[in-house]
């Protein structure tokens, strides 16, 4: 099974709940555009997915991309975000802008000697202005899978827990 972009509660690692944490420390600006697609899947639906795999019983060695049939541009991904944290969405930032910002982050850590990756880089830069969409259509045609979890509600619930449990 290889998921899309995984969303969800008790996700902290992919994306969403980094974007949550700066937007509400006040970021205005961040990489990215309005036109770029983002394919993601809510972490039920991934599941559902694995579950059902594994009753087929197929023989031999398969491969799934799983993520849903439409794909949300990130702009739309982001503003959810924004939506259920009640805050205003930040304004993008043209790459050319941002790219030798993660150059230089990589520069520096690497001077540095950290072990860890900086929280901008060249390739994430890159990700945050391409198209991210894959081919979903064999875990349709053999597992007959489809994600049944709305974009916005999985959004919600996941900004839900992350407040309930007070992650934000």
């Amino acid at each position: 099974i290889r998921p899309v972009w995984v969303y969800g509660p008790r996700e902290f690692h992919a994306g969403p709940y980094y974007f949550c944490k700066t937007v509400l420390q006040g970021t205005r600006l961040l990489p990215g555009c309005k036109t770029n697609k983002f394919h993601v899947v809510y972490v039920e639906d991934l599941v559902n997915a694995m579950i059902i795999a594994m009753e087929k019983r197929l023989k031999g060695i398969h491969v799934f991309t799983i993520g849903g049939y439409y794909v949300p541009t990130m702009d739309e991904f982001w503003r959810l975000f924004c939506k259920y944290l009640k805050v205003d969405m930040p304004h993008y930032t043209p790459k050319w802008l941002i790219y030798p910002v993660g150059l230089a982050m990589e520069i520096v850590y690497k001077w540095l000697g950290k072990d860890t990756s900086p929280v901008l880089t060249r390739a994430r830069v890159y990700m945050c202005y391409a198209n991210n969409i894959y081919n979903i259509k064999r875990a349709k045609k053999i597992l007959n899978f489809e994600v049944k979890t709305p974009l916005e509600y999985g959004v919600r619930k996941t900004v839900k827990w992350w407040k309930l449990n007070k992650y934000l």
